[in-house]
């Protein structure tokens, strides 16, 4: 990485990473120290808060979503995405245990969130009588 100055790293980050037991390979590991990298300002010392966070944040994507990724010839476009939206808001919301917290993952407001979801909901509903909602807010 093209930086001014490597930043440094804590002893306690060193520990925090050395005992994490990583379910990848030496690329997961590398791509964990690069987000640490790119995410410590210049001549500042990755944490172990740091490495903390971002362990966190390899693990909520480390589960793959069971989202229904199937194309029927019996469905339009806009159907299809609706169900994909659906599938993916119910599988981010497990994740984070909260639907404003999932907005914020998905760097959208969490009404703008809410609107989109009945929406999408209604159209799958409509559609074929089959509801992926879920855990959805009302």
């Amino acid at each position: 990485m093209k930086r001014l100055a490597a930043p440094g790293i804590n002893p306690d980050a060193i520990t925090a990473l050395s005992m994490y037991t990583s379910p990848g390979n030496v690329r997961q590991l590398q791509h964990i120290i690069e987000r640490l990298v790119a995410s410590t300002a210049d001549r500042q010392q990755i944490t172990a808060e740091a490495v903390h966070q971002a362990l966190q944040d390899v693990n909520l994507f480390a589960t793959s979503p069971q989202v229904p990724m199937v194309f029927t010839e019996d469905e339009s476009l806009d159907e299809f995405i609706d169900r994909i939206v659906l599938g993916l808001y119910g599988h981010f919301r497990a994740l984070t245990g909260s639907h404003s917290q999932t907005a914020r993952m998905l760097r959208i407001d969490r009404v703008a969130l809410y609107q989109r979801l009945r929406r999408a909901r209604k159209k799958v509903d409509d559609g074929n009588g089959f509801s992926q909602s879920g855990d959805l807010p009302d």
